[in-house]
Parts: C-alpha cells; structure tokens; sequence
C-alpha cells in the first residue's frame, strides 16, 4: 500500500567517486523532489560501508522527518531491534514531550536480524573540549575491551568551521595519540536542514551507522551531565538534554554507543588543561577554523581557563594577551545567560561564583555593563516593532500583521508616534511624520506634548543621575579623610580638606554610623569609636535627628499632597501606607497647631476629617503619658542606681523636691517587672517618703470613689428617689 507524506529511501549503494574515495548512496524522494544522500569515505575503508541496510540513511533523515510529520519508508531492511526501538521507544517519548510534534510518524521497513560484527572501538575527533576529555578517559579505561582503538571524523558541508585545515588538524592529533583516523563526508545536514544543534547526535550516529562493520562501541561525547535530563520541547533543544535516550534507542547488538563526558564542563576542561596536545589543538570555535576568541563557546572556554589559572597553558590556541586586555568585555559577556534568562546556566555558574569571591568589584562593573545592554537592546528591538507597525499603517498593509499587536497599535497610537516626534529627520522615520502630520495631525500634537514631557523626564533622570556622581565622589572623599585619619596619614592630604575635616568630625562621622557593616566603614567604625567615643555619641545624635526630620518632611509632604488632592503623584507604597494610618500622621498637626507649615492643614483636617483628628489627639495623649511615665521610671532608676549627675538638672531638681509623688507609681504597680526592684529598694531607703506616697494613692482613690458616687446622684435621680419616698 502506497503510504502518503512521506519520505521514501532507496536500496543504499557503493560508488567510486575517484581512485581515493567511495560513496555509501540512496537516493530520498519526499513528493516529486528527489535527495541524493551519501556517506564519502576513503577507499580503504569501503569493506566497512554497510550497504545491506538502510539504518544510517533513516537516522540522516530522523530529525527532519519527525518535524514535518513525515513517515520514513525504506526498500532495504532496517536493523529488527532499531526499527523496534525507534517506532516503539523513540518517537513515542519524543512526540508526547511535545506539542509542535504534531504526530507520531513511522519507519516502515523490512527487518533484518543477522549480526554485523565491528571490531573497533571509536570515538569523534572534533577537537572540541568534550572531544578531548573523552579521547583521553578512554584511551586510560582498564578494561581493554572498551579501550578506545579508532578516532572518527565526520564533515558535514553547512557546518561553517569544518575546513580542511581542521579536518589535517585531526588527522594530526589522530597521528601524535598513535590512533586510525576516519573521515567520512555526508551531505544529509545540507539536504535535510534543521540546523546542527538540533540534530547533531543523528547525523554524527549515522556516520557510525554507515561504517557499522568497523564498530562495535562508540563514545558519543556530551556536552551535559545526565542530571540535566529532559524531553520536555525537544524539538528546540539541544539533544544532549534527553542523549541518553538516544544512545539507548540506537544501541543494537553488535554496535553500543556509550554517553561520555556527563561532568561539569569547568571540570573536563580541569581535566585536560596540563595535556600537551590538546592545548596546541584544543578548537572550540564555531565560527572559525581557529579558535576566534569572542564566539560564545571561546568566550566560555578563556574564562573558565582563567578561573583555572591555566591560561598561559593555551597560548597556541587562543589570543591570551587580547583576552587579558579585553576582561570586562568578557566578563559582561558571561552575564548573558543571566539577564536573559536562558534555559540552563550550569556552564557560566561555577565561573560566576569564583569571579564574584575573587573580583568582584569587576564583576560589579560588568555586570552593569551587561544589564545597560541588554536595555539597550530591548529599546533597539522594540523600536524596530514600533517602526514596522507605523510602515504598515501608512502603507495600508496591517492586516498582514498580528492581530493582538495592531489591536495595541491602534489603541495606543499617540504612544508610537511620540518616536516620529522625538525623531523627525531619521531617515526611517521621515517618510512617517510626514504622512502622519497630514493624516493624523491631532494625535500628532498629542504624541509632540507627550514626546516633550519624556525629555523633560530625561532631564531630571539625567539631573538625578550627576548628582548621585556628585555623591558617590564626595562620600569616597570623606572615606579617604577618615581612612587616612586612621592611618595617621592626613599630611599627605590637601591641606584645606584636612582643616574641614578636623573641623567638622562629627558630620564625617555620621557615614560610619549609618553603615557600620559595610566592609569599607566596619575598620574606621570600630576604629573611631574605640579612638573618640564623644564624637561618635555626637555622630548618632546628630543622625538620629536627621533622619527625624527626613521623616518629618515626608509626613508633611504626604497630608500637603492629600490636601491639594495630588496623592497620586508619590510613591504608591508610601501613600497606602499614609491612607492605613492617617491618625498616626496627623499627631504631628495636633503637636504643633500654630507651625507655619501646619496650620493650613490642620484646619483642612479640622474640618475634613474632625474623627481622625480626635483620634489623633488621642494618640498623641496617650504618647504624651507614656514618655511621663518612662521618664519618671529613669529618675528612679538612676536615684537607685546612683547616677542622677548623668541626667538633665532641672528633671533632677523637680524629681528630688517631688519623690512623693514619683513613688506613687511604684505604690501603684508594686509588683510590675519594672517597679518590683525600685520598690523594695525606696521602701528600705525612704520608707517615710513611701508612706507619704501610699497616702496620696489612697486619698487620689477616695477622691476618684467620691467622684463616681457623685455621679449616681443627678437631679433626676434624686428627685425620683424623693418622689417615690412620698408615695410610700
């Protein structure tokens, strides 16, 4: 039964090219195109090229089948346990691990069973860091069964740093290790794309496929540890994610393919970082035939040469010196995958966490560098979307565009031509204003008042910004005062700064005492306050006042803003916290009514909101009796103590003629956790001022008695009382 959609393989086939090479052929039809496939080989190893079956020619053509839903029908047999474990294992796993796979497709072959015996034991000779970690695991393994005895070479043509200069540089090293080299060509990543990261393991397994009577094991170099497996949306995944699957599904008796290289990459690179050949022919790029120095595998590779201290090792590999001038640039690079969230880090992390341990304020830097960016990058490619929405809208062509990014277009118009405004002569966006001012003159007008406000924004940023220059250079000035004042170094400071700072310690000082655990301040802290405590004591009051008045102006900011109805221009966490807790805001008010600055308010709030001014009264009352009652404690707390000089004189003076009335607090919580000690003490020291105490408390509580029994006895009441006696 003739199948539809879907690839259809010829009979493989040996062909002289020359006197030197071979081809293993087939020819692949998908609909009325026909793909001629090969396998190129020198013709000495034409006894291995495995033309009985179609196994090679399938896997070639796995990855492209699976993604356009094309099943893989074959004239020659297939492998019985392949066809098995690829139908059965593979395409199962992989499809239902992925939405864009649409169906599972099979190969529809003839099987066959009899054994292909290969004798030798093979891996790839990429000259790659995995490559060479495991050419050297395996040529060291014990048993010699698994001992690596042949190096493979497979050229695919679209591959850009596959030259003939890097094909003589494997044959080399194959040469210096005393191993066989392979190289096989194919042409079935240039017939069937679907790009080398995302079909690397087949095409290269293909080629083992090809020469299946050469090879009985094969080392399939890794690139993740099997920690990181997953299947989930394999179709834009690096295979080495799920490769021990693959490895499972396309070993078959006879041939075995093993996974090699499941450690950290910072670790393989360790590995071979002392080995002579490899750091002569170590070729990490992708982008070149020699190593370039700034594609994303040579970025990653001098870094982690770095973090090894092993850089001088790789001279004949890469640029050392430019990557020695060039650190930050390097450094801001290794911040990529972070900032844009790529799926695994793993491979920039352990570099990561040794930069920032050992440099980190280069790390600082870069890390700033990066994330400006890739800012900048945002803005670039979002107004480039912008660009080409306007374009389409003046062209009449929107409909052609994403219905849910003209719908936002259409409604937020004024917000895309503020860049026609802000730029009118780009030759890009030209054409545009012109078109729009004659089309859309009043969203224009709109987008020209908008365009201003944002540059007048711009220039306050940009106002903002000089002056936290201006401060991150003042503040480094004073640290440099005090550092020096600490090293008994001052002479060798200008001589006006000194004669400020001698001057005005106290307000340098403040520095140390609002970041006291800043590695920079913690020496000078602990320094100064063991040096000159008194100045450090008059550094905290002086701080504790500052930051009282900052606090102070913002309370007042927050009721002016709510008075004038403008709340909605500060800081929304600021204003909520404001609305939750007005009464607590309004104290401030109700403390100094006749303030310059308070009285506005307080008669707006007096009038607007009379029960939270009660309630702040309240509040502020009930803080008035706590601060009485906590200092009458400290007076007799430091009588008891002995210390009354270190208090203020006049409290002093009033305490010492009033101790009475002081005591009576203790008379009226004697068992308080606070009181218990001074009240034993005073009764032992001052028994007669206690008992005046205790009299006062008992006359204030008759009084009090009086008082409540006063108010039972209204007019009402005792006219009642008498009414109801004459009625009796």
């Amino acid at each position: 039964m003739e199948i539809e959609n879907a690839l259809k393989l010829s009979k493989p086939r040996i062909e002289q090219v020359d006197s030197e090479k071979v081809r293993l052929c087939c020819d692949v039809l998908e609909g009325d195109a026909s793909h001629p496939l090969y396998y190129e080989t020198d013709k000495e190893f034409e006894k291995y090229l495995c033309y009985e079956r179609a196994d090679s020619f399938v896997l070639a053509v796995f990855p492209y089948a699976l993604r356009e839903g094309l099943d893989i029908v074959c004239d020659a047999p297939v492998t019985e346990s392949l066809l098995h474990n690829v139908n059965v294992v593979l395409i199962p796993l992989l499809v239902r691990n992925d939405h864009r796979l649409e169906r599972e497709i099979k190969v529809v072959a003839k099987t066959e069973n009899t054994p292909i015996e290969g004798k030798e034991v093979g891996t790839g000779v990429s000259l790659g860091v995995d490559s060479f970690y495991t050419i050297k695991e395996k040529m060291e393994v014990e048993q010699e069964a698994f001992k690596l005895t042949h190096l493979l070479y497979t050229s695919s043509k679209p591959v850009k740093h596959e030259s003939e200069e890097r094909k003589l540089e494997a044959k080399k090293v194959a040469e210096l290790l005393g191993f066989p080299m392979v190289l096989i060509t194919t042409n079935s990543r240039e017939e069937f794309e679907v790009g080398h990261g995302l079909g690397h393991p087949y095409t290269n397994l293909s080629a083992v496929y090809a020469l299946r009577k050469l090879f009985r094991i094969y080392y399939y170099a890794t690139s993740y540890d099997v920690s990181k497996f997953t299947l989930l949306d394999n179709s834009t995944r690096d295979p080495d994610y799920y490769l021990v699957l693959v490895m499972y599904a396309l070993s078959t008796p006879g041939l075995s393919f093993y996974m090699s290289g499941y450690i950290l990459r910072n670790q393989k690179v360790k590995a071979i970082a002392d080995w002579e050949i490899a750091q002569k022919y170590l070729r990490v790029c992708l982008a070149d035939v020699k190593n370039c120095g700034v594609s994303k595998k040579c970025k990653r590779t001098l870094l982690e040469l770095d973090m090894l201290g092993k850089l001088e090792n790789f001279r004949e590999s890469f640029d050392i010196d430019y990557y020695l001038e060039n650190r930050l640039w390097y450094f801001k690079e290794s911040f990529r995958p972070f900032i844009r969230n790529y799926i695994d880090t793993s491979f920039v992390k352990p570099m990561h966490d040794y930069f920032w341990e050992k440099e980190p304020e280069l790390m600082k830097k870069a890390q700033r560098l990066a994330v400006e960016e890739a800012a900048h990058e945002t803005t670039k490619k979002e107004n480039v979307r912008k660009r080409k929405l306007m374009k389409y809208d003046m062209l009449g062509k929107l409909a052609e565009l994403r219905p849910s990014e003209v719908e936002h277009y259409l409604a937020n118009r004024v917000m895309y031509f503020k860049r026609l405004v802000l730029k009118p002569e780009n030759h890009l966006t030209k054409p545009m204003h012109d078109y729009f001012w004659e089309r859309e003159p009043e969203l224009m007008k709109q987008a020209e008042i908008l365009a201003s406000k944002e540059i007048e924004q711009e220039k306050i940023e940009e106002e903002k910004a000089r002056q936290t220059e201006l401060t991150k250079a003042e503040n480094a000035r004073k640290r440099k005062l005090m550092k020096f004042d600490m090293l008994g170094r001052l002479d060798e400071l200008n001589a006006s700064d000194v004669e400020h700072y001698l001057a005005n310690k106290v307000l340098y000082f403040k520095r140390l005492i609002l970041k006291p655990e800043h590695h920079l301040m913690k020496p000078m802290y602990d320094y100064f306050w063991e040096k000159e405590p008194e100045l450090m004591k008059q550094a905290k009051i002086l701080l504790t006042k500052d930051k009282a008045k900052e606090e102070n102006a913002l309370k007042r900011k927050l009721m002016k803003f709510d008075m004038q109805g403008r709340l909605d221009e500060l800081n929304s966490s600021k204003v909520e916290h404001y609305l939750a807790n007005k009464p607590l805001y309004f104290k401030r008010l109700i403390l100094k009514p006749e303030h310059h600055l308070m009285k506005p308010m307080y008669d707006y709030f007096l009038e607007k909101e009379p029960e939270l001014m009660k309630q702040a009264k309240t509040l502020l009352s009930k803080e008035k009796a706590k601060e009485e009652n906590a200092l009458k404690r400290k007076l007799m707390e430091f009588d008891m103590q002995g210390r009354l000089d270190e208090l203020n004189p006049s409290k002093v003076e009033h305490y010492l003629s009033n101790k009475p009335l002081y005591f009576k607090r203790l008379i009226l919580k004697p068992e308080h956790h606070l009181m218990k000690p001074m009240y034993d003490y005073f009764w032992e020291k001052e028994p007669e001022l206690m008992k005046q105490a205790e009299v006062l408390v008992k006359k204030k509580g008759k009084e009090k008695s009086q008082a409540e029994s006063m108010k039972r006895f209204t007019p009402t009441r005792i006219y009642r009382k008498l009414t109801q006696k004459n009625h009796n």
